[in-house]
């Protein structure tokens, strides 16, 4: 059966495009989106290689206290930082520990040098769209449900 996969968050829509995914259900739909769509994107590879404080995929583990000003001026204050976010990285990716030191050695490597990249499997990316809140808005509509007005 084909299927509609969309975001239906509304404020991504131009970034994650609908496509239509043969599927034998709603949930096999949308899983196959993200392993065989999304976790491919360029847009998904730059958000989980983005090592900011401020934003992309190390933002979602980085402790807000720590964003007020002047906190990460004091050495220390900036190391209890950098061990919150680690401990939120290895909640995240759980039994994946293989995942969660390569994502800690990117982290690591990138407060160095902003342009080193990460060489991940396209598996570890479809496991991040598959377990991150942010890719939960995905909708799967049946195509012969779609009904077309002129």
């Amino acid at each position: 059966m084909k299927y509609l996969v969309m975001d239906c968050a509304g404020d991504d829509m131009e970034t994650i495009a609908p496509r239509i995914v043969n599927a034998d259900s709603e949930s096999d739909a949308i899983r196959r989106y993200q392993v065989d769509h999304l976790a491919h994107t360029p847009m998904i590879h730059e958000f989980v290689e983005d090592s900011t404080e401020a934003c992309g995929f190390a933002y979602a583990f980085w402790p807000r206290w720590a964003e007020e000003a002047g906190m990460m001026e004091d050495p220390a204050r900036r190391a209890e930082a950098e061990r919150e976010q680690e401990e939120g990285v290895l909640r995240f990716f759980g039994d994946r520990r293989d995942y969660a030191d390569l994502y800690l050695t990117h982290l690591k490597a990138r407060r160095n040098d902003a342009s080193v990249s990460l060489d991940a499997p396209p598996e570890f990316y479809a496991y991040i769209v598959m377990n991150f809140e942010d890719y939960a808005d995905l909708v799967a509509v049946p195509v012969s449900e779609i009904e077309i007005t002129a």
